[in-house]
């Protein structure tokens, strides 16, 4: 196998040790810190909404018909509901297992723009642990759109990037797809 093959795949290798010791280190500290939800206006609609959709099928908010367009995270959130009613246990420890697997999911996208960006491996992993110490992904145990808001964004930027670099109908495609779920 050449060096650079072997060195490419070494290198994506530790970025995902990466995100699995960031990952394992979060979980543990949000399921020993925090024992229950924060409340948050926001997020306490969000998951109203996906609760009732998981369990009655509609749009409302504790019973009430909502007009609501900012679905993607209730949306994400309906799954975690129909597994709890499926294993039972607390619905935020799952939520807080998914937020944190999901913002913690950044150091992929963070990685490859940083590799695209800078042209240099070593930097895009640099790039990946600066994000993976970044105190802002605490928001994994909280019931935060956040959590999804920012690997989203950084994907965004990946193929906004290789799109003002190489063009093509891929990159344009995947930049407006990333755009509209942040929408």
């Amino acid at each position: 196998m050449p060096r650079a093959v072997k060195q490419k795949k070494t290198m994506r290798f530790s970025v995902l040790v990466l995100f699995l010791v960031s990952f394992v280190i979060r979980c543990v500290l949000h399921f020993a810190l925090m024992n229950g939800p924060s409340i948050v206006i926001d997020e306490g609609l969000y998951t109203n909404i996906a609760r009732s959709l998981a369990w009655e099928g509609e749009l409302a908010f504790r019973g009430q018909p909502v007009d609501y367009p900012y679905l993607l995270y209730s949306l994400t959130l309906v799954p975690l509901y129909w597994l709890n009613r499926l294993l039972g246990g607390d619905v935020y420890r799952y939520v807080q297992f998914f937020g944190t697997l999901v913002i913690t999911s950044s150091v992929f996208p963070a990685y490859l723009f940083a590799k695209d960006f800078t042209q240099d491996q070593k930097k895009a992993k640099i790039a990946a642990v600066l994000v993976s110490l970044m105190p802002d992904m605490m928001m994994g145990g909280y019931e935060m759109a956040e959590c999804l808001i920012w690997p989203l964004t950084i994907w965004m930027f990946v193929f906004a990037y290789r799109l003002y670099r190489d063009g093509g109908w891929k990159n344009a495609l995947l930049t407006a797809f990333f755009s509209g779920l942040l929408f």
